[in-house]
């Protein structure tokens, strides 16, 4: 019974996230569409490719550098160009594999949440925090090629291990 409960509070946060994703992307599909006109299914990439995002990708590409514009790129973290670094196997679809990264995370940040607050509210108030996070407007950033998604993912589920004490896989995760 148990099993089947969360498996349907699970399927319910999937949804959820996979709705927000399809949304997301569907407006992305849609601005470029009416920015450039007909074009490649792939083009959306650029979409959610911009500001940092090509930093990352550099990065992943080439590791830190100590010539040129890409010298200032140490202000960037290590851990997801390390992660589309390791996702990456033709160049060629580099945003593609940063888009995962970003994607897969954010499902991640999303299971934790849900389960973070019902330890302490209803099913229902744990399922509406899913919901708003994930049609919020900065959920953009959830699904583009940064770093929140996997930083979100992180420190919940950091918290969430630490609520149960359970040290080593909290300290493990924000480490």
């Amino acid at each position: 019974m148990l099993g089947r409960v969360f498996s349907s509070s699970l399927g319910t946060i999937l949804l959820i996230v996979l709705v927000s994703k399809v949304l997301i992307f569907s407006i992305g599909f849609v601005t470029t569409f009416f920015n450039e006109g007909p074009s490649n299914p792939l083009s959306i990439m650029r979409q959610f490719c911009r500001w940092d995002g090509p930093h990352y990708i550099d990065i992943a590409r080439n590791w830190y550098v100590n010539t040129g514009e890409q010298c200032f790129f140490l202000v960037f973290f290590p851990l997801y160009p390390l992660l589309i670094r390791l996702t990456t196997f033709n160049w060629q679809y580099v945003n593609l594999s940063a888009l995962l990264i970003s994607n897969v995370s954010s499902i991640i940040a999303a299971i934790y949440p849900f389960k973070l607050v019902k330890l302490d509210f209803e099913e229902d108030v744990a399922k509406r925090s899913v919901f708003y996070t994930s049609f919020f407007p900065t959920a953009y950033f959830l699904c583009a090629t940064y770093t929140e998604s996997l930083s979100l993912a992180l420190t919940i589920s950091c918290v969430y291990y630490a609520r149960y004490r359970k040290w080593h896989f909290s300290l493990s995760i924000h480490c």
